[in-house]
C-alpha cells in the first residue's frame, strides 16, 4: 500500500483564484444603523416608518402619528421642506430617491382633513416653561414639551403665530389655513400663547427666568439684512424679509414696472415671484453662476418658468435714485476665481463692465440675522 504524506506543499503558481471574490465565503454582517434619510432629515423624522406604514399597511392615521411624533408640522413642511432627506435616499443608487416630501404632505393634509390630534405622552409636571417665540423651532419645542407634562407658555413679537412660515413664506407655496390649523392643534395639547409681546421690550428677560423653570428663545432669523452700497436707503428699497413680511400681512406694496431682486437663495427666489404676482418686469442678480446659487433646483425651476430673467455673474455697486426714489441698480460684471472660505468660486470685478438696470424696487434678499433687542445672550 503506497504511504500517505504526512503534509502536501502546493504549488501557489497552479492555484486557482477566486474571480469573483473572497466575499463569496463571508456570512452577511447585519448592523443596526440610522437610515440615511433620517440621518439627513434635520427634524429626525422616522422615514422609514411612515413610508413602510403607507406601503404595507395603507394606514395613512398611522403613519401621521409616526411623523408627528418629530414634526408636528407635516402639513407645512411637506410644503416648504428643501428636503435633504430625497438626497440620503438609497434609492438614488438604483434610479430615483423615493418622494418623501411629497408623501409627507400628503400624510400631513390626511391629518388635516380628519382632524387628528395629538396626545400627551405621559400626566402633568409641575415644572414650568416659557418658549420665545412661535416659529417652527419655538412651535416644536412647545409641543414636544407639552407631550411630556411640562406647562408651556409661549411669547410672539407678531399679531399670529408661526414665525417665517407665516411672515416669511408666500401664500402659493404655504396657504395660511393650513399653517393655523397645524398650529391650532399644538396649541390645543394645553399650551398658552400670547401675541403682541416681545420679550426684552414689552417684558424684561429677567422676569421669565425668576417666573419660569427654563426658558427656550427660538427668536429666529426675521431681521433683513441690507447690502452696503450707495442709496439703500432710498425709497422702494427693501430687505427680503421686510418685502415679504409687508405682502403677508396683506398689504398692497407698489413695486412699479421693473423689479430687480439681489440674491441667490430661497429668499430671494420668494421676493422675485411674489414682485412677479404684483404685476412687474423681475430680474434677478447673482454675482456667481446658478451652479453656486443656494436656492432649492426647483425653486430656480419655477421661476424661470415664470420668466424671471436671471443676471449671472453680475454685482450690484450702487443703488440709483431720482428725488430719493429707485430709478435703476448700478452692476458691475464678475469673473470667478478660486474658491472662497465656502467653498464657492470667488468672484472679482472685471473692470470697466459697469451697467445700468432699470429699476422701480430693489429688493436686496443677501441675509438674515436674529433680532437681540433687549435679550442679553451671554
Amino acid at each position: 500500500m503506497e504511504k500517505l504524506p504526512l503534509g502536501l506543499v502546493l504549488d501557489l503558481r497552479k492555484v486557482v483564484p477566486y474571480k469573483t471574490g473572497s466575499w463569496r465565503t463571508l456570512m452577511p454582517a447585519n448592523l443596526t444603523q440610522m437610515p440615511p434619510c433620517t440621518n439627513t432629515c434635520p427634524a429626525g423624522n422616522d422615514v422609514r416608518g411612515f413610508l413602510r406604514t403607507l406601503a404595507e399597511k395603507k394606514d395613512y392615521e398611522q403613519a401621521w402619528h409616526v411623523l408627528t411624533r418629530t414634526n408636528p408640522l407635516p402639513a407645512t413642511i411637506g410644503r416648504v421642506c428643501p428636503h435633504p432627506c430625497e438626497g440620503g435616499c438609497n434609492r438614488r443608487d438604483f434610479d430615483t430617491a423615493v418622494a418623501i416630501n411629497s408623501a409627507e404632505r400628503c400624510v400631513g393634509d390626511y391629518g388635516l382633513e380628519k382632524n387628528l390630534g395629538h396626545k400627551k405622552l405621559i400626566a402633568a409636571r409641575k415644572e414650568k416653561v416659557v418658549v420665545v417665540g412661535s416659529g417652527p423651532a419655538g412651535l416644536s419645542c412647545a409641543f414636544h414639551l407639552a407631550k411630556r407634562g411640562f406647562k408651556v407658555k409661549i411669547f410672539e413679537a407678531a399679531g399670529e403665530p408661526g414665525g417665517m412660515m407665516r411672515y416669511g413664506i408666500p401664500s402659493y407655496r404655504l396657504p395660511n389655513y393650513i399653517l393655523k390649523k397645524e398650529i391650532d392643534a399644538i396649541l390645543n395639547l394645553g399650551i398658552d400663547l400670547e401675541c403682541n409681546v416681545k420679550v426684552g421690550v414689552n417684558i424684561p428677560m429677567d422676569q421669565l427666568t425668576g417666573t419660569y423653570d427654563a426658558v427656550f428663545l427660538g427668536l429666529g432669523a426675521q431681521q433683513g439684512v441690507a447690502i452696503d452700497v450707495p442709496g439703500n436707503n432710498a425709497k422702494n428699497v427693501f430687505t427680503g424679509v421686510d418685502f415679504l413680511k409687508q405682502v403677508n400681512n396683506g398689504k398692497w406694496v407698489e413695486v412699479g414696472k421693473d423689479v430687480v431682486v439681489i440674491g441667490g437663495g430661497n429668499t430671494a427666489m420668494d421676493c422675485a415671484r411674489v414682485a412677479k404676482r404684483l404685476g412687474a418686469n423681475v430680474s434677478v442678480v447673482y454675482r456667481r453662476t446658478r451652479t453656486e446659487m443656494p436656492a432649492i433646483t426647483a425653486e430656480i425651476d419655477e421661476a424661470m418658468e415664470e420668466r424671471i430673467m436671471f443676471r449671472y455673474h453680475t454685482n450690484p455697486v450702487k443703488i440709483i435714485t431720482d428725488e430719493g426714489r429707485v430709478v435703476g441698480l448700478l452692476c458691475v460684471q464678475m469673473e470667478l476665481k478660486e474658491p472662497d472660505a465656502s467653498g464657492r468660486a470667488r468672484p472679482v470685478p472685471i473692470s470697466g463692465s459697469e451697467s445700468v438696470i432699470p429699476a422701480d424696487t430693489v429688493i436686496m434678499a443677501t441675509g438674515q440675522a436674529v433680532d437681540y433687542d433687549g435679550i442679553d445672550v451671554q
